[in-house]
C-alpha cells in the first residue's frame, strides 16, 4: 500500500515539472536561433559572399562589382589584369616609373625627347650630313682618334689638297669685322671673323690667330693668297669648314703682332689676356 502511494506521488510531481522543463527547452531553442541569425555583435547574420571573379573590366574598374584594379603587374605598358594602358605620368632615364616601359622617343627638340625628357647622347651621326641618327640634331665631326668617333669618317685635312670648292665662296658666308680695343691708352687694331648666323647671345669657340713678322691682321682673316690650285682666303676656308660640319661655328680674332716680336712675346700675352679677352 505504501509503495503504491509513493509511485502515485512521484507521477504527480513528474506531471508538475514537465511544463517547466519543456518551457526551458523552448527558451534555449529560441535563444540559439536568435544568436545564429543575429550574430554576436547584434548584426543580422548573413552568409559570407563569394569573391567576385572580375571577369570583365572597363577603365580599370570591374564591370560586375565595381572594384578598382590595383595594377599588380604590367607588360609593354598594359596591365596584365585589367588591360588598362599606363599613362606614363613620370619618367626616369627614359623608363616609366609606373609600368617600367621604355620610351620610344617619338620626337626630339634640341636633342631632348619631348615625351620623357631624356637627353640624346649623339653617339652616331650621318657621315655626310653629320646629323644625329637618333634625334636629328646637327652635329660636327670629331677627329680626336684620327677619324670621326661618331661616323668613322676620316678628316679631309689628311688629304694632300683641299676640295676644289674651297677656293670658291661658300653658300653661307660669315662676317668680317674691323675693330679696335684699348691697351694702356693705346689703340690696338683688331679684325674678327664671325660665323654665318652669328648670335651675340650664344657661346662660340674662339681662335686667336697671329700673323707672321711681316704680315698684318688681315692675313688670317680675309687676305687673298695665291696657291697652285687657285686663290684662297682664310675666311672662305672657315666658311666651308663650318658648312661641311667639320667643326662647330667659331670666331677668329686677329691682332697685330709686329712690334711685339722686338719687345718680347710676353707683352703680346699680356695684351691678349688683359685687354683682348675682356673686350671680346
Amino acid at each position: 500500500m505504501e509503495g503504491t502511494i509513493e509511485k502515485a506521488a512521484f507521477h504527480e510531481k513528474k506531471r508538475r515539472w514537465w511544463p517547466w522543463i519543456a518551457g526551458l527547452l523552448a527558451c534555449a531553442a529560441l535563444a540559439g536561433s536568435v544568436y545564429f541569425l543575429w550574430g554576436r555583435d547584434g548584426a543580422p547574420f548573413a552568409p559570407t559572399p563569394k569573391p567576385c571573379p572580375h571577369l570583365t573590366w572597363e577603365d580599370g574598374v570591374c564591370t560586375v562589382c565595381g572594384a578598382v584594379c590595383e595594377h599588380p603587374s604590367w607588360e609593354d605598358g598594359v596591365c596584365t589584369v585589367c588591360g588598362a594602358a599606363c599613362e606614363h605620368p613620370s619618367w626616369e632615364d627614359g623608363v616609366c616609373t609606373v609600368c617600367g616601359a621604355a620610351c620610344e622617343h617619338p620626337s626630339w627638340e634640341n636633342g631632348v625627347c619631348t615625351v620623357c625628357g631624356a637627353v640624346c647622347q649623339h653617339e652616331k651621326h650621318d657621315p655626310k650630313t653629320a646629323l644625329c641618327l637618333q634625334c636629328g640634331k646637327q652635329m660636327a665631326h670629331s677627329y680626336y682618334a684620327w677619324h670621326c668617333v661618331g661616323c668613322g669618317r676620316e678628316p679631309i685635312q689628311t688629304e694632300i689638297k683641299l676640295p676644289p670648292n674651297y677656293f670658291e665662296a661658300a653658300e653661307h658666308q660669315g662676317t668680317i669685322v674691323k675693330d679696335a680695343f684699348d691697351y694702356r691708352g693705346y689703340e690696338q687694331m683688331l679684325r674678327l671673323y664671325l660665323p654665318y648666323g652669328y648670335d651675340e647671345h650664344a657661346h662660340y669657340n674662339l681662335a686667336i690667330l697671329l700673323h707672321g713678322g711681316k704680315g698684318d691682321i688681315a692675313n688670317t682673316i680675309d687676305t687673298e693668297f695665291y696657291t697652285v690650285d687657285g686663290y684662297l682666303r682664310a675666311c672662305t676656308l672657315y666658311d666651308h669648314m663650318i658648312e661641311d660640319h667639320l667643326c662647330e661655328p667659331f670666331i677668329v680674332a686677329s691682332v697685330y703682332t709686329g712690334e711685339y716680336t722686338e719687345v718680347g712675346p710676353e707683352w703680346l700675352g699680356l695684351v691678349i689676356h688683359d685687354a683682348l679677352l675682356p673686350y671680346l
